[in-house]
């Protein structure tokens, strides 16, 4: 690999495999100890020894609900029929509505499809995310406000910059979650004077404050927030010319980084939505902040504020968005991963044509699968299940997708 990432992200990933490790050795029953050890397995890519770590837990705790998801996620559908059994068995034993029960029918889905069993695989995603719904109601009025309050503070049209950046600088990929970032940070990865720091909750966190108030994001707010975000970056090589934060859902603040950092990329994946909803319809997502994925209506409603946000944001950086088409991409991801470096300005290599060549750590949805060859299977695939996204279906506004096809 060109990037084999041998600075501080992935030296902290291999510090927290050997943490883990030896805490394993030291106390071998510990059910947290090991599910950390397959969760750091897991963002290397060492997938069999995850698998080990996580079927050793089930041995210890036939009931361990994160160890059956995870293992819904890596294993092949012959392996998958033997977590069956037990799965059934360890779902009898909780609390019916409970976050536990959650992950579990999540992980039945998973299971069920891998046994054939389309029916029982959609009435166990059914189950699982009206649980979380309920546990996690999304507020789509306050969501709302918040976009408007976004939108109003970036009314007007703001030219490219016209000098160079200093030092190096932020690519951000971004769009909705499941809709591709992950392989174009991959094959970002792929470059050697390219460092990726995977999802970063900075940006977030810093403008908060900001989207709830009236508080003016000026040259001085700007200044400060590059300053408290560059504090959170760990240190980069010193030939590094630009480093990548792939946090999807940074589409609602690209007004403020554009003010904060002029010069930085915006990479924006574009999906079509019921390819995106179906994938994180079948996703468990842990925390709040994606809410909006267990109901089908939310999710529809979120998806329209998205394409309203891209729409602006295009509309006020024009020529300074950069947007991949995840279709167009994996059917032809030579000449996508050509254009996505000449617009970073960077040198394209061929391997960014074969980002599961990429040795960068992850730690997302999409670990697994991004350690396979791009591939167009997933394109479409809404439709086989159209009656399950039935819901969104009704409720999406196709007004806002003008280029989508029956």
């Amino acid at each position: 690999s060109p990037n084999p990432r041998g600075g501080e992200i992935c030296a902290s990933t291999s510090g927290e495999i050997q943490s883990s490790i030896y805490t394993v050795q030291l106390a071998p029953e510990h059910i947290g100890a090991r599910l950390r050890l397959g969760t750091s397995f897991i963002e290397a890519g060492r997938f069999e020894e995850a698998k080990e770590q996580f079927r050793a837990v089930l041995a210890l705790q036939p009931a361990q609900t994160q160890a059956f998801e995870q293992l819904s996620l890596l294993l092949d559908r012959d392996e998958m029929k033997t977590l069956a059994g037990p799965a059934q068995k360890a779902l009898g034993k909780l609390r019916s509505g409970s976050v536990e029960a959650a992950e579990l029918q999540f992980a039945l889905s998973r299971i069920e499809d891998a046994m054939g069993d389309r029916q029982a695989a959609a009435k166990a995603r059914e189950r699982a995310n009206g649980i979380l719904a309920k546990q996690l109601p999304y507020d789509a009025e306050e969501d709302t406000r918040q976009t408007e309050r976004i939108l109003g503070r970036f009314p007007d049209i703001t030219p490219s910059p016209t000098d160079k950046p200093d030092g190096p600088y932020p690519i951000y990929v971004l769009g909705l979650p499941r809709s591709g970032t992950s392989l174009v940070e991959a094959m970002l990865s792929r470059l050697p004077n390219v460092e990726t720091m995977g999802e970063r909750a900075a940006t977030g966190f810093l403008v908060q404050a900001y989207v709830n108030s009236d508080i003016p994001f000026d040259a001085e707010a700007a200044r400060i927030f590059a300053h408290k975000d560059a504090v959170r970056l760990p240190p980069c090589p010193d030939d590094t010319r630009a480093y990548v934060d792939k946090m999807p859902e940074n589409y609602r603040y690209i007004g403020f980084l554009k003010t904060a950092y002029p010069h930085c990329k915006i990479v924006h994946v574009r999906r079509d939505p019921r390819d995106v909803a179906l994938s994180m319809w079948k996703s468990h997502f842990t925390g709040t902040a994606l809410s909006y994925t267990y109901d089908q209506t939310a999710l529809a409603w979120r998806v329209g504020l998205y394409a309203r946000l891209m729409h602006h944001w295009q509309t006020v950086f024009p020529d300074q968005i950069l947007t991949v088409d995840y279709e167009d991409l994996v059917a032809d991801p030579v000449a996508g991963s050509r254009a996505l470096a000449d617009y970073c300005g960077l040198e394209w290599l061929p391997e960014m044509a074969a980002p599961e060549g990429s040795s960068a750590p992850t730690l997302t949805m999409s670990a697994s699968q991004i350690r396979q060859p791009v591939h167009q299977r997933s394109i479409g695939g809404w439709r086989a299940q159209a009656d399950e996204l039935a819901e969104f279906l009704e409720a999406l506004d196709t007004s806002l997708w003008p280029d989508l096809a029956d």
